[in-house]
């Protein structure tokens, strides 16, 4: 699986990796809302029923190694463990994309049972982590 348009991932690399498909296909996940988007079509494409999110932004790093994601990075075993997702957020608010995932699991009855956070008040505002227990069982 590809996850971002041919700008991250190109159609050079797509089909090297299809060539070591037994089937000869990689899907890709791509979005116009960018990486908040594909993080939540990401968790829908999986059916995932999460009761556990790990919160880290969708802010990036420049390193000697390029642009990482370190908040998310080391969130993503936390995710595992616990069986939920990581959702990407903004330092200051929540994106429109998981704002409505969001609501539409509430909507469906499905609250989250825990909250992690990735990172310090910089990364994740107290604002933002206050408004999300009102998606918390």
């Amino acid at each position: 699986m590809i996850l971002g348009g041919t700008g991250q991932v190109s159609e050079t690399i797509a089909n090297k990796l299809k060539s070591y498909s037994s089937q000869n296909k990689v899907e890709r996940i791509a979005t116009l809302g960018g990486k908040y988007e594909t993080n939540i079509k990401l968790i829908e494409k999986f059916g995932l029923d999460i009761k556990t999110v790990v919160i880290g932004s969708g802010n990036e790093y420049t390193s000697s190694h390029g642009k990482i994601y370190s908040d998310v990075v080391v969130g993503a075993p936390l995710a595992a463990k616990h069986n939920g997702a990581i959702l990407l957020t903004h330092p200051t608010e929540l994106s429109t994309y998981a704002v409505e995932y969001l609501n539409a699991q509430k909507t469906a009855g499905k609250k989250i049972d825990q909250i992690f956070v990735q990172g310090g008040p910089v990364a994740v505002s107290d604002n933002l982590l206050n408004g999300m227990y009102k998606y918390v069982d």
